[in-house]
């Protein structure tokens, strides 16, 4: 039998107490929904059906509904027996029935104090995310949380309902969601500066995954901030990644700054023949491998193709060292004859 809500609190009571005994009802609240998905399971299983596996998820063949309906139908039929051991359809109908009581019951319970709490003009609340140094917030709704593929994980603090930001900054750490208390003194919001830091050093804030693929046996999603692609999937969203918009700005600007490195005249990646050429002696070499096969290659397609390479290579080289195209192949044009006396060609 489920006690009232009369029985435990008043309107007399305490925020603290009201949300106390609020604390433990939703506790309740999702061991009663774990039931009722057993229960559906339950369901489905005494229907004769087998669940399809997409990757990390499960699907049945038919709704809830429908399978509830199914084995209703069987227990009504006239040569249905029911059995002693293991699970039935009269069973799961049972464990289903008492679940959803007991489900309405606590909601309506909890409602009547959210009621009171609405009524009394929505004292503080203080809710702390499940992770390491994890925000603390004033709802289990906001906007920076339940991002991921499943709901952000809180741990509620109910004997600190009532008191003042400072009051709770004072137990809990100077944490504070900026986006629940934006009156919040800098200080009490450690998050801001760890955030700045975080993108400081490189790393994407972002957790929202887009074109997300689940049916490998490590998921992964693209990220719709920084663009980074196969970026492992989490039950919070996309895990920690470094910010491949940045990452490559930072690349362009180092091949197009460092003496050493190299690249297209825009600063992206110099690309030849299917290969990266990352720096400007690789680029030589490469220039000269390819202008050995120009004179001594007996196809002329295939010599066309390294001339071709050849060329991409001496214009990017060019660009690279402040020269023109000519100056840069009668620099290497003594290293090409070389080689070809080496091979004796």
């Amino acid at each position: 039998m489920t006690t009232t809500t009369t029985e435990r609190v008043t309107p007399t009571s305490s925020p603290v107490e009201i949300d106390t005994h609020l604390h433990r009802l939703y506790i309740r609240e999702m061991q009663a929904t774990q039931r009722l998905m057993a229960a559906n399971i339950s369901l489905h299983r005494a229907n004769g059906e087998t669940p399809v596996h997409l990757g990390r998820r499960q699907e049945w063949p038919t709704s809830d509904a429908d399978a509830l309906a199914a084995c209703r139908a069987k227990v009504a039929a006239p040569d249905y027996k029911e059995v002693p051991w293991g699970s039935s359809p009269t069973k799961a109908i049972a464990a289903l029935t008492a679940a959803t009581a007991d489900l309405a019951a606590i909601e309506a319970e909890a409602a009547s104090l959210e009621a009171e709490w609405v009524r009394r003009g929505r004292w503080t609340r203080y809710f702390t995310v499940q992770q390491h140094d994890g925000h603390i917030h004033s709802s289990m709704n906001c906007s920076t949380c339940n991002r991921g593929m499943s709901a952000t994980r809180f741990t509620w603090n109910p004997d600190l309902s009532g008191l003042t930001e400072a009051e709770a900054v004072a137990k809990l750490g100077p944490n504070l969601c900026t986006v629940c208390f934006p009156s919040a003194p800098v200080e009490w919001t450690r998050g801001a500066d760890t955030d700045a830091v975080a993108l400081a050093d490189g790393w994407c804030l972002n957790r929202v995954p887009t074109d997300s693929n689940y049916n490998t046996h490590r998921p992964y999603g693209r990220c719709n901030d920084c663009d980074a692609r196969n970026v492992p999937l989490t039950q919070q969203g996309l895990r920690k990644h470094k910010h491949e918009r940045n990452l490559t700005e930072a690349a362009r600007k180092a091949r197009r700054e460092d003496p050493k490195l190299i690249g297209t005249p825009e600063g992206d990646e110099l690309r030849v023949d299917r290969e990266t050429i990352k720096t400007v002696v690789a680029a030589k070499n490469r220039y000269v491998w390819h202008m050995e096969w120009v004179l001594t290659s007996r196809n002329p397609a295939f010599a066309a193709d390294h001339a071709k390479h050849a060329a991409t290579i001496a214009e990017a080289l060019a660009a690279k060292l402040g020269k023109r195209v000519d100056e840069i192949r009668a620099e290497l044009q003594p290293r090409v004859t070389k080689m070809l006396k080496a091979y004796g060609r």
